[in-house]
């Protein structure tokens, strides 16, 4: 069961610590890093005014797939946030932060209709600001 401390709202937002944070309109999609020997991967967003970084952090790594590498790469904007089922992959309907399980995989779909999908033991939101 991965545990989250943040909700998905408007399929294109996160809420963290009572804040809305629309990864679709304010802010750039940077980084995704993959720490295989600890289990980890960390999503990195810039905020488009300069006003700090928002991280996504999955621990526990049990699944993790992308489309293919090199259409991922370079300049992606956040279309959409959601879930899907496990055993789900038709990734053209997510489900929304109501109607989704603590089995569900978090999944991130990219411009170019690319996509990252994770699923661990948990998914920390957290908020660097300058």
């Amino acid at each position: 069961m991965m545990e989250r401390n943040f909700l998905i709202r408007d399929a294109v937002a996160v809420v963290f610590d009572d804040e809305y944070f629309d990864l679709h309109n304010d802010f750039d999609f940077v980084e995704v890093r993959v720490f295989f020997g600890e289990k980890k991967v960390s999503f990195c967003f810039n905020r488009h005014d300069g006003e700090g970084v928002f991280f996504l952090n999955v621990l526990g790594v049990s699944h993790f797939s992308m489309s293919a590498i090199y259409s991922a790469l370079g300049d992606r904007d956040v279309v959409e946030i959601g879930y899907k089922g496990p055993d789900d992959f038709d990734h053209d309907w997510l489900v929304s932060e109501e109607h989704s399980s603590l089995e569900d995989h978090l999944f991130i779909r990219l411009s170019g209709d690319d996509f990252i999908r994770v699923y661990g033991h948990s998914a920390k939101a957290s908020m660097a600001r300058d």
